[in-house]
């Protein structure tokens, strides 16, 4: 890993965060560098590995996506490394504790994917660094993990970001889609495009919320519920519709109860069905 960070200063000439509905997502796959997409064969099981923050350890993702995609029965395997509020900067330091982490986990086992997930707001408040950042961990990866389906894990927006980055949660969201689109095609990677969903959500008019109560910002069960779901559809591309896992009723964690309801099931797969549609992983 770098010792240190180089600059760079890249064009923000980011491009529209859309794509043509008609076009199905494995079409555009060709977006991805001609040595990445031809690399890359659909593997028969999946080893998943995510790095971020607390967007990604709430409600354990892994462990959700994990259960998601067993019980469409694919072989499929999730870990982790979130550390609270960390950023991309921050992982790519050697003596970083989440730096050492990676290095332990790419050392030991081969992964068939691993999500990046920056900071919530940094892809908008300091692209550059997040892209530098970025960089660094991307290239890290590919050394040591070659095989590997490198991802952006794009975020959502939230209330306490409007009037910074935009003029509501949508606006913001797009802003950070943006920027993580900008950085993917800098990069070579794809994106999933969990932000997207949870703009869909909030959109549809749904009572329930992907927001934890407590701040309106972090994943309540339902939203981390929707980013699994985006994460085993973009990486597997299976159907999410004979989908019968929901969690755990009447089961508690910190931040509320573990479990989706049979109405919230049927349409948060829709929405996710409908952005992998939309989007795929084109960035």
């Amino acid at each position: 890993m770098n010792k240190r960070l180089l600059l760079f200063l890249p064009s923000l000439a980011l491009g529209a965060c859309s794509s043509p509905v008609n076009e199905h997502p494995s079409s555009r796959l060709s977006s991805l560098s001609s040595s990445e997409s031809s690399s890359k064969v659909t593997p028969k099981s999946y080893s998943v590995l995510f790095i971020g923050n607390s967007f990604t350890h709430y409600n354990d993702l892994e462990v959700v996506s994990q259960n998601i995609a067993t019980n469409l029965g694919i072989d499929f395997t999730a870990e982790r490394i979130a550390i609270s509020s960390h950023h991309f900067y921050e992982y790519a330091k050697p003596e970083d504790e989440g730096a050492k982490l990676i290095a332990a986990k790419i050392a030991e086992k081969s992964y068939t994917h691993i999500i990046l997930q920056e900071h919530s707001t940094y892809p908008v408040s300091n692209y550059n660094l997040f892209l530098e950042g970025a960089r660094s961990l991307v290239q890290t990866l590919r050394e040591n993990q070659p095989g590997a389906d490198i991802r952006l894990y794009q975020t959502w927006a939230f209330q306490n970001m409007v009037g910074n980055y935009g003029d509501s949660i949508a606006a913001c969201e797009e802003a950070l889609c943006r920027a993580y689109q900008n950085a993917a095609t800098t990069l070579g990677v794809g994106v999933h495009y969990v932000g997207k969903a949870f703009t869909k959500w909030l959109e549809s008019g749904s009572g329930t919320s992907p927001y934890y109560s407590g701040d309106n910002k972090h994943p309540s069960y339902l939203g981390t519920y929707l980013s699994a779901l985006i994460h085993v559809k973009s990486i597997t591309g299976t159907s999410l519709s004979p989908l019968t896992y929901q969690g755990e009723k009447g089961k508690f964690n910190a931040y509320g109860e573990t479990y989706v309801s049979d109405e919230d099931k049927a349409k948060l797969i829709q929405t996710a069905e409908f952005i992998y549609d939309t989007y795929g992983i084109k960035s």
